[in-house]
């Protein structure tokens, strides 16, 4: 079953946590009663609710991240003739991969590994051991994966989905349950962690964040048609006459097993 999960570039930022007075103690799990007396004073007693997002109480342990940052950049001319589109700089100190890196941490996502092969060494650099990200971790952590020579596999990644499966032996060793697919050069906000509860409530194997589009620009990427179940029926690559204004994010969440039976077919 493959889902399609819609989410805007910005999302609107919920609150993380909110006050209030009530008599009433807590019900249920989202909601956390506390008693403060004072000691010296005699006061009436008041409850403080802890109102909890859904989304901060997602399990992100079982999650692999996989961020694809290879890609040339050809479109941004000089700015990436010496290094990978993913570390071209952002507002100075910034480069365009810390965007994708952030949305990793702030959604709990702490085992990120980072696919490249165009001119890495800038980007190799910059990310060092994660340490910006509070991902220099003795257990998960980042890890920047290149192309490598070997017996039966070598050569140059031919492209994104090439690239996973030169690296499917790396994600069928790790114990994670789902894989998120990334791309490395996206400047937007997400939580993740909403997506996640989204593919699991459906129980899909695929499920992809997308956004509507000008019918005039959905030529320049990804389309897919969705049925009235919220599945993905029909995906076109950058088609000269697009059905739909439903646009690929970009966004990928895989169950592990279904993304290394595919990657196993292939010959």
């Amino acid at each position: 079953m493959i889902n399609n999960y819609f989410e805007p570039i910005m999302p609107e930022k919920s609150a993380i946590a909110a006050t209030a007075k009530s008599p009433n103690t807590s019900r249920g799990g989202l909601l956390h009663s506390t008693r403060h007396r004072s000691l010296n004073f005699r006061l009436p007693i008041h409850h403080i609710w802890f109102i909890i997002p859904l989304n901060l109480l997602i399990n992100m342990k079982d999650v692999l991240a996989i961020i694809l940052a290879g890609g040339k950049g050809n479109r941004l001319s000089v700015l990436s003739e010496k290094r990978a589109k993913p570390a071209v700089p952002f507002a100075g100190r910034y480069r365009l991969i810390d965007f994708t890196l952030s949305n990793c941490v702030n959604s709990g996502i702490y085992d990120v590994a980072v696919l490249t092969q165009y001119r890495p060494r800038s980007l190799s650099k910059h990310i060092g051991i994660g340490r910006p990200w509070d991902l220099d971790r003795k257990t998960g952590g980042v890890e920047i994966l290149q192309p490598y020579l070997g017996r039966a596999e070598s050569g140059w990644y031919k492209g994104t989905a090439d690239a996973v499966y030169r690296n499917h032996r790396y994600i069928e060793t790790r114990d994670f349950e789902n894989v998120l697919i990334l791309s490395g050069d996206h400047v937007y906000s997400m939580d993740y962690r909403e997506m996640l509860r989204f593919h699991r409530e459906r129980q899909a194997d695929l499920t992809i964040a997308c956004m509507q589009v000008p019918i005039e620009d959905a030529s320049r990427f990804g389309i897919m048609s969705l049925g009235g179940d919220g599945y993905i029926h029909r995906f076109e690559e950058k088609p000269n006459d697009p059905k739909s204004d439903m646009a690929s994010m970009g966004i990928y969440i895989f169950t592990k097993h279904v993304l290394r039976d595919v990657l196993r077919q292939v010959p």
